[in-house]
């Protein structure tokens, strides 16, 4: 694959990813609706006696999915008057009331039911302590339900040298909120913090709402002149300034918030941006040298190396494995040099007189496995297609791992053009993956920006998750004039493929390294057609070798990306007619 083409490759995947994170942030938004119901709106009257009256609009999706619909609270619940914070439910009611009846559970367990009995609701399940909501023991129909919650409330109140702090929370449980309109009547108010993504107005008459679709803390800081004499509080806490309570109590829920926010949009445009930056660095860095001109066809190969080099290194940028390909390649060029022959469905090792590292592994390999009367092509196939042989087939993964030697080779082609330019997407995307995937676990309020961002963070392992070529080539460029011998091998392949030549006019030896170095470049057979009824015993052991990779998936293979591949049959022509 030219450099060019490798590059747009390249390009492209990112631009998946890029175009992926682009079209989640459209459709979906940083806060997902919750499966099966969304709250449509919210909204709360405080009076001066401590009476809070909420109404919830829920919409259902589905008939049957849900048995409750509830509001939890941060105070204990309790049925009667008590020391320190504390919520008393008075009622609950629900439009439309068929079928439904509303309950308070306290934070001892005691269930209280409103406007209705159901016995079944004790033996549920779907009740929690601390909470409030309606119970449908049918299951409830999709469609909107008005919920309607009235409690008086015993907070503790702040008092300071400049007034009196009353720092009040209306929903910290994460679910997320479309509208939310909360209005307190009656109060001396001498300011109010919220957080950033709230507004509030008014004095007397204070009115807050939300800014934007959140689920986060629905809160309030108010600094209070003076406390309406029929306000039921808890206790006064001295404090020195309440002022100064109230603006850091708010300021937790914005760092908090900013930071999820923060996290997300990094994300976002982390993904969104790397294409172009990747184009950036290719421009001014990654580029190949100009490698003169090289022709477009080739019919001899450029130079004699061996196959499993010309797989490994200029068919698949190296990696951590050696190409099922190249091992065939290999057993074809060691059968042309004497070293195996292949005899009634076997092979047998002739000589072990070799230099090359992996040819020694591979007849190390054959040694162990076939004995004296060779190894049956047979039982390989069986450790490839059904895994009957395990040692088989561990042995046969640890000889196409590529290390020691066979790494060395691969520091003689290639090189990282700039060492850093990998870690700029390889390090941060798992490394954001993992602490994301840590802060879901432990965030409560505004998961809807870290689960956003976890999700962009494993669509953006896409272009990691295979040790595949494509993604070895964005930072690896060619040492000497090793790029234009790349080249001439893709010449070389294409003319292969398009079965350029009629064998018969060629010797047998060109015919052998047509089938040798077309395998290991990973052609495929549909370009063999001419070569197998003519190249002799060479031909016929090609002749229904399978890529591995079809049938051993842990095998890696050149197909994906050289658009051929072997087929998936076994040695069965070679078993059957004996070479």
């Amino acid at each position: 694959m030219g450099e060019g083409k490798r590059f747009l490759l390249s390009l492209t995947i990112f631009s998946l990813v890029a175009g992926g994170v682009l079209g989640i942030d459209h459709y979906v938004g940083p806060i997902e609706e919750p499966e099966g119901y969304k709250i449509l709106d919210y909204s709360a009257a405080l009076y001066p006696n401590g009476t809070l009256e909420e109404v919830y609009t829920y919409l259902v999706k589905n008939d049957g999915e849900f048995h409750v619909l509830y509001r939890s609270w941060g105070s204990e619940v309790r049925f009667a008057r008590g020391e320190g914070e504390r919520v008393i439910p008075i009622d609950v009611n629900v439009t439309p009331s068929e079928g439904c009846i509303g309950y308070a559970c306290s934070s001892l367990g005691q269930l209280e039911t409103y406007h209705g009995k159901d016995l079944t609701i004790y033996s549920s399940g779907y009740v929690k302590r601390n909470e409030m909501g309606i119970y449908c023991r049918e299951g409830l129909r999709k469609g909107i339900y008005v919920v309607r919650y009235t409690v008086k409330i015993y907070p503790e109140l702040q008092k300071g040298s400049d007034g009196y702090l009353l720092h009040i929370t209306f929903s910290e449980d994460g679910s997320a909120y479309e509208r939310v309109a909360i209005r307190l009547t009656g109060f001396d108010v001498e300011d109010v913090w919220v957080p950033s993504y709230m507004e509030a107005a008014g004095e007397e008459n204070l009115t807050i709402r939300t800014k934007e679709r959140i689920d986060g803390p629905i809160t309030a800081a108010i600094l209070l002149k003076s406390v309406p004499e029929d306000f039921t509080r808890s206790g006064l806490a001295e404090v020195k300034s309440a002022s100064r309570e109230g603006r850091w109590s708010i300021r937790k829920v914005n760092l908090l918030y900013m930071f999820s926010l923060g996290m997300y949009t990094v994300v976002k445009y982390y993904y969104i941006l790397f294409p172009v930056f990747f184009l950036a660095l290719y421009l001014l860095l990654g580029r190949e040298k100009y490698p003169g001109r090289v022709e477009s066809e080739r019919i001899l190969p450029p130079r004699r190396r061996p196959p499993w080099i010309v797989s490994y290194i200029f068919g698949g940028y190296g990696g951590k494995k050696i190409c099922s390909e190249g091992l065939l390649a290999t057993l074809l060029d060691m059968k042309r040099k004497g070293l195996i022959r292949i005899e009634g469905g076997k092979i047998y090792v002739l000589s072990d007189y070799t230099t090359d590292p992996f040819e020694r592994r591979v007849l190390d390999f054959l040694r162990r496995h076939s004995g004296k009367d060779g190894l049956e092509l047979t039982k390989i196939k069986g450790a490839l297609t059904t895994g009957a042989d395990a040692e088989l087939k561990e042995d046969l993964l640890r000889l196409l791992k590529a290390d020691g030697e066979i790494l060395e080779y691969k520091e003689e082609f290639l090189e990282d053009y700039v060492p850093w330019a990998q870690y700029s997407y390889i390090v941060p995307s798992p490394t954001i993956l993992m602490i994301l995937f840590i802060l879901v676990f432990f965030m409560s309020s505004f998961r809807g920006y870290i689960e956003s961002a976890l999700v962009y963070s494993a669509l953006g392992l896409f272009p990691l998750l295979t040790d595949n070529p494509i993604r070895r080539s964005f930072v690896t460029r060619w040492k000497n004039d090793y790029y234009r011998e790349k080249l001439q091998w893709d010449a070389f392949r294409k003319t292969v493929k398009e079965k350029k030549i009629d064998p018969e006019t060629v010797e047998d030896p060109l015919v052998e390294d047509w089938i040798i170095y077309g395998t290991a470049l990973g052609v495929g057979n549909e370009a063999y057609d001419k070569l197998l009824t003519y190249s002799g015993s060479a031909g016929v052991l090609l002749l229904g070798y399978p890529s591995l990779s079809g049938t051993f998936s842990t095998l890696p293979s050149l197909k994906y990306i050289s658009g051929g591949g072997l087929d998936t049959e076994f040695w069965l022509e070679v078993a059957s007619m004996g070479v």
